[in-house]
């Protein structure tokens, strides 16, 4: 239950997290709406983005099992050396490419970017430049939570990002009519490093007697294990480089729309995945250090169940009324209806890609933990492959909604294959009893579109009518799935709350 219990919490945290990033993207939105400076803006952002994914998803993911390892077999005096080693190395190393891509950007983004002219060119760069600092205190916040989460604190690695936010969002308001999108690139700077120093405690004890060797067999080992994840991050993620210079080869705004239809994804999958993909990977972690499988394989199967109940709601609840959804929230300034239409045709095919992603910050994490990171090579190259290729097909015919249609399709490959692969090469996955428990899923989707259907007949278009009709939605959903089909987790949640409030 303290697993439900710290998931809920997050959950809250980053449903706060999604309001500030929402409020943010909205007055982003009104000044620059699709405008080509909007566009350059989603450009440059995707690089450091880019570098800093690849870094924590690697070497971040072996870092947090290898620090559970040696608490768990009270090698406490090889620790403070492990992890000061781990965070000095990658402080220089960072550092070396902060410096290196500061040095060339203009060469990135003309590498990066079809059809963009020179001035363009220029002015994407600058933005870069500002940018590429984040790498280093995004990618130390990401390093440095692990050691909250090992010992189970959660709470403050959610409230580091929402606190960047802030930030970025106090420092655009204030210089955004002296310096335009400028101002956003470095608010987006201060709000890393605002993010880093508030993560910055929990590294100060280990500091107290400080020894590194950058030869520590941990550490040796650790570097060794992340290099094929590191291989597999550089390429699977770089779907998102070949997307944005497939895009800027596309009319004006094509940028702008993937842009913020994917921020729109990614606090999604903050606020639904997020606390569950935080909390469950120090608990594998833990699972199979013990080497107990039974627990690896129940405790695999319920953070599939939890993630699938949450995903497939809302995205019911975009698919339904996304376009509402981005009117409401967006519409207004110089984002106009063309783009309204552009996003919520965009977030309905999303939506697909939405609930893979999400399943895909639990089920790979399986193989990081064992170190089975041969196989999440394979994979992730051959989902690489399949979006490439889709990617310039379905561009010819659908131009920007055929890249979201190649990330869905990629991203349900990778899913499917990791699951076949998971259940027949390390732990038996109960398939049936998973396809069983989607089926009821869908089954409850069915009766929540009742008061959908209903309202609709009274034409209504409006945030009272939205509101109306996802609590209506939501109540019928969580009845059928409680009541009628008994799901175990919303059983034990709804139970904990009735003791604790009556």
């Amino acid at each position: 239950m303290s697993i439900i219990k710290s998931t809920i919490q997050i959950t809250f945290l980053s449903a706060f997290g999604i309001i500030i990033t929402l409020v943010s993207q909205l007055v982003v939105a009104y000044y620059f709406g699709t405008s080509i400076q909007r566009d350059a803006y989603f450009i440059a952002i995707v690089i450091p983005n880019y570098i800093s994914s690849v870094f924590v998803s690697s070497f971040g993911y072996i870092f947090l099992p290898k620090v559970v390892d040696l608490i768990n077999n009270e090698k406490h005096k090889l620790i403070n050396n492990f992890i000061n080693s781990f965070l000095f190395l990658f402080v220089g190393v960072l550092t070396l490419v902060c410096v290196i891509g500061i040095w060339f950007s203009k060469n990135i983004i003309e590498f990066i970017s079809i059809d963009l002219n020179h001035n363009q060119i220029v002015y994407t760069s600058k933005l870069l430049q500002i940018l590429f600092p984040t790498i280093l205190f995004t990618s130390l916040s990401g390093f440095i939570s692990s050691l909250y989460q090992v010992n189970h604190s959660f709470i403050k690695p959610a409230l580091a990002s929402i606190f960047s936010t802030i930030i970025g969002l106090f420092f655009f308001i204030m210089f955004n009519n002296s310096f335009g999108i400028i101002s956003l690139a470095w608010g987006t700077l201060l709000g890393s490093i605002g993010s880093f120093l508030l993560l910055l405690p929990v590294w100060i004890p280990y500091l107290k007697h400080i020894k590194i060797s950058f030869k520590n067999p941990e550490l040796i080992d650790v570097i060794k294990t992340s290099i094929p994840l590191l291989i597999i991050g550089v390429i699977v993620r770089f779907s998102v480089i070949i997307e944005r210079s497939i895009a800027s080869g596309l009319p004006q705004g094509s940028l702008s729309y993937l842009g913020y239809a994917s921020q729109i994804v990614t606090a999604l999958s903050a606020v639904t995945i997020g606390g569950l993909a935080t909390t469950s990977y120090p608990v594998l972690s833990m699972a199979w250090s013990q080497n107990n499988l039974i627990l690896v394989k129940n405790n695999i199967e319920k953070f599939i169940r939890i993630c699938l109940i949450m995903t497939l709601f809302i995205a019911t609840i975009f698919i339904v009324h996304g376009k509402l959804i981005v009117q409401i929230v967006f519409e207004r300034g110089n984002f106009d209806n063309k783009a309204t239409l552009a996003v919520s045709n965009l977030l309905t095919i999303l939506m697909g890609f939405f609930i893979m992603s999400s399943l895909g910050a639990i089920i790979p994490k399986s193989f990081y933990i064992k170190g089975k990171t041969g196989i999440t090579f394979i994979i992730g190259f051959v989902e690489i492959l399949v979006f490439i290729i889709l990617s310039y097909t379905l561009v010819k015919y659908y131009s920007y909604l055929g890249l979201a249609i190649a990330q869905f399709i990629g991203a349900t490959f990778s899913i499917i294959f990791s699951i076949l692969i998971l259940h027949f090469t390390m732990v038996k996955l109960d398939l049936y009893g998973l396809f069983l428990f989607i089926l009821k899923l869908f089954l409850s989707i069915f009766f929540c579109l009742i008061p959908i259907i209903i309202l609709n007949e009274f034409n209504l278009q409006s945030l009272i009518y939205f509101i109306l009709s996802v609590f209506l939605s939501l109540t019928f959903y969580l009845f059928f799935l409680i009541y009628i089909f008994k799901i175990e987790e919303l059983i034990q949640v709804k139970n904990s709350l009735i003791q604790k409030f009556f």
